[in-house]
C-alpha cells in the first residue's frame, strides 16, 4: 500500500480528493496547512503528495520547495501540484521548486488513475472502479437525503453526490463542512468589496468556486468564474455589479443548505431515538454514518463529540469490534488521537 499526503487549506478539497483515493483502497494523510504538511512529511515518508497552489500563510510552491529541501524522507516522493489555472509561468515554477507535475483542479478521476498509473505502476489500475449510489445506506435514507438536499434550487443533487463517489452519507458530511466553509467566504467577500481590494475579492472568488463545484452548485460557480475573469481583465464596474447580486445568491443557498442539513439531522436522531427505546441494533446506514463522524471528529480533535459516538458504537455498534471502540476509547481519553485515528480507519475498511 502506498502513502499519500493530500495538502489544500479547503477541508472540502482534501475530502473529495480523499474520497477518490478510497475507491483504490488508499487511504490519505490530509492537512490544511503548508507548514504542517513539512512536519508531516519530516515524520513520514509519503509516495506522492498532492499540494494546492493558493493557500495563505504557505502556498503550494512554498510548501513544495520546503518539502524537498527539509524532508529528508522526501527527496523520492512523487509531488502533484493541483491548481484552478494554470499558466506556462505557473508550470515553470512548479518545475523548479521539485513538483513531478501540475494538474487542474478539480481533479478528475481518469487523471487520478493516470497519476496513480504512472507513478505508482505497482498499483496496476487498469479500469475506473464502480460504485453503487445505494453503497453502505439504506434505500429510505439515500432518498431521505436525495429528497431535502433536491429541494435546493441551486443544487444538482447528483452532480453532488458524484463527487462524493455516489455515497450519499459522503454528500451529507461534504455539506457539513462546506457550509461552515461558505460562512467564512460570504464574511470575506463582504470584507473585500467593502474595502475594495480585488486581489483579496479574486481569492474569495477562487476559494469558493471549488467549493461551490464539489456540492453540486454549478450555476453558482459559474458566476464565480465569471467575477473572476472581469476581476482579471480589470472590469471593476461590472465585477461590483456582480459581486452584490452573486454574494445574495450564496446567502441564500447558505440559508436553504442550514435549513436541509437541519431538517435531515432532526428526521435522523428522531429515528435513532425510536431505536434506542425498543433496542433495536444499528442499521447498516447508521452504523456507516457513525464510523464516519467518529472519524470526522478524531481529526479535528472534537474530544467531546468524539467520546459521544465512541459510547454510541461501544453501545449499539456490531458485538464483535466492541473492544477495538474500547481501545478507541481509551485511546481518546489520552489524547492519543493518531491510534485512535489509525484503529478507526481499519474498522471502517
Amino acid at each position: 500500500m502506498i502513502n499519500v499526503l493530500v495538502v489544500d487549506d479547503n477541508e472540502v478539497n482534501t475530502m473529495i480528493l480523499a474520497n477518490m483515493l478510497e475507491l483504490f483502497d488508499i487511504h490519505a494523510d490530509q492537512t490544511n496547512f503548508g507548514m504542517q504538511a513539512v512536519i508531516m512529511s519530516r515524520k513520514k515518508a509519503y509516495d506522492i503528495i498532492f499540494i494546492d497552489h493558493i493557500m495563505p500563510e504557505m502556498d503550494g510552491l512554498q510548501t513544495t520547495k520546503a518539502i524537498r529541501s527539509i524532508s529528508i524522507n522526501q527527496q523520492n516522493a512523487i509531488i502533484v501540484a493541483l491548481t484552478s489555472n494554470i499558466t506556462d509561468h505557473i508550470r515553470s515554477l512548479y518545475q523548479d521548486a521539485g513538483a513531478n507535475a501540475l494538474y487542474s483542479k478539480p481533479l478528475s478521476l481518469m487523471e487520478l488513475i493516470s497519476i496513480l498509473n504512472q507513478w505508482c505502476p505497482e498499483l496496476s489500475i487498469d479500469k475506473i472502479p464502480t460504485f453503487e449510489t445505494n453503497a453502505n445506506s439504506s434505500e429510505k435514507n439515500n432518498e431521505l437525503i436525495k429528497t431535502i438536499i433536491g429541494d435546493i434550487a441551486e443544487i444538482n443533487y447528483f452532480v453532488g453526490l458524484r463527487y462524493a463517489i455516489g455515497k450519499p452519507l459522503h454528500y451529507i458530511n461534504i455539506l457539513e463542512v462546506s457550509l461552515k466553509d461558505i460562512g467564512l467566504c460570504i464574511h470575506n467577500l463582504y470584507m473585500s468589496y467593502e474595502n475594495k481590494s480585488m486581489e483579496e475579492l479574486k481569492i474569495g472568488l477562487h476559494k469558493i468556486k471549488s467549493i461551490l463545484t464539489y456540492i453540486g452548485a454549478v450555476d453558482l460557480s459559474e458566476e464565480a468564474k465569471s467575477i473572476e475573469k472581469n476581476i482579471l481583465q480589470g472590469d471593476v464596474n461590472n465585477s461590483n455589479q456582480q459581486c452584490i447580486y452573486f454574494i445574495n445568491r450564496i446567502e441564500n443557498l447558505k440559508e436553504e443548505l442550514q435549513s436541509a442539513l437541519a431538517k435531515y439531522k432532526a428526521i435522523t436522531q428522531n429515528e435513532r431515538k425510536e431505536q434506542e427505546l425498543v433496542k433495536i441494533p444499528m442499521q447498516i446506514e447508521e452504523y456507516e454514518q457513525s464510523l464516519l463522524n467518529t472519524i470526522y471528529y478524531i481529526k479535528r480533535f472534537e474530544y467531546d463529540a468524539i467520546m459521544k459516538e465512541l459510547e454510541y458504537l461501544i453501545l449499539r455498534g456490531q458485538p464483535d469490534l466492541k473492544q477495538e471502540f474500547e481501545r478507541a476509547l481509551a485511546d481518546v481519553k489520552e489524547f492519543n488521537y493518531e491510534k485512535a485515528l489509525i484503529r478507526m480507519i481499519e474498522i471502517k475498511k
